[in-house]
């Protein structure tokens, strides 16, 4: 080979091992799919359950399935529960994740802000001073619907 090709080989074979790794199923699901079964399971039967902002926080066998080591549940008009899967935790409320529904979302559950497909879940939010109340609902934007229960959903707001 000469030396042109060389490096582009290196960075295809790098792309094609960082595209194996990086987590995400054929569906668009992560791999560790079993944890987040698991976790929806345990919320169902009540032994993992949310605190008053909706935070439950994950036993350490699955801690891993999330980056913040929670899951943040939000129960909607309709009795639907939405499971809120954080893969990526930026500043304020910032982030992108995966949201099960229990049921399909309904029409009441979203609202449409331009052209974002909108809804207001619980998650992670940096906290404001000591005493401060815990923060409501924040929109989230919906993005992909993976499945009928599962969109892939982000918030940039700041």
């Amino acid at each position: 080979m000469n030396g042109l090709t060389m490096p582009y080989l290196a960075l295809l074979l790098f792309g094609i091992a960082w595209m194996g790794g990086c987590g995400v199923t054929e569906r668009g699901l992560p791999q560790n799919r079993d944890d987040y079964d698991q976790i929806i399971e345990s919320v169902k039967r009540g032994t993992l359950v949310p605190d008053e902002a909706g935070v439950v926080a994950l036993p350490d066998a699955l801690m891993k399935a999330t980056v913040t080591g929670e899951v943040y549940v939000t129960t909607t008009a309709n009795g639907s529960t939405l499971i809120l899967f954080p893969t990526w935790v930026g500043k304020g409320t910032n982030l992108d994740g995966y949201l099960y529904c229990s049921k399909s979302l309904a029409k009441g559950d979203t609202y449409e802000d331009g052209p974002y497909r909108i809804i207001r879940l619980r998650g992670p939010v940096v906290q404001g001073p000591p005493g401060s109340q815990p923060p409501g609902p924040v929109p989230r934007i919906i993005g992909r619907a993976i499945d009928e229960n599962w969109h892939e959903v982000s918030s940039r707001w700041d």
